[in-house]
């Protein structure tokens, strides 16, 4: 992850020396924090943190949010809280690759442009924890418009 800083700004580089530093003290501070139970769970948050406060050390102000972001979605990719294809396709959008055969047809409603209606249906053949979406708005379709207006949706209830 911090190895590609540098696509963000090329000035964000980092050395094999630097990153050694901060495992040690990582160690260090686990070390210090004896009492808890499971040690390599304790390296792993010590480690965390200071990798974020020494990187945060280089970045401008603007990139830190960035930083913070990439390290919890990371975490929470390992945990097995993030399925990275869901995560890819937020970050990506669809690519195209709609099977015709299967696809769904846009229900009749003009508060679903064609574009995102694409995404729905990849979204729809490629995750299966958005399976049958498509299916679902062509069923519901003025309770699907009534989520989609509303000024805060995430709290509505499904």
């Amino acid at each position: 992850m911090l190895l590609e800083l540098y696509k963000i700004n090329p000035m964000y580089q980092f050395s094999l020396d630097w990153y050694r530093n901060i495992f040690k003290l990582s160690i260090g501070d686990a070390k210090q924090n004896s009492g808890q139970q499971d040690k390599i769970q304790t390296i792993i948050k010590c480690h965390i943190l200071n990798v974020y406060r020494y990187t945060c050390r280089s970045l401008f102000e603007r990139h830190k949010l960035l930083l913070a972001f990439q390290l919890t979605v990371k975490m929470k990719e390992s945990e097995g809280v993030i399925d990275p294809k869901e995560y890819l396709f937020f970050l990506k959008g669809a690519s195209g690759n709609v099977n015709k055969e299967t696809a769904i047809g846009k229900p009749n409603a003009d508060w679903i442009q064609d574009s995102a209606w694409a995404h729905l249906q990849e979204l729809d053949q490629q995750l299966p924890n958005f399976a049958n979406i498509c299916q679902a708005i062509n069923l519901s379709t003025k309770e699907w418009k009534g989520w989609f207006s509303s000024k805060k949706p995430e709290p509505e209830e499904a």
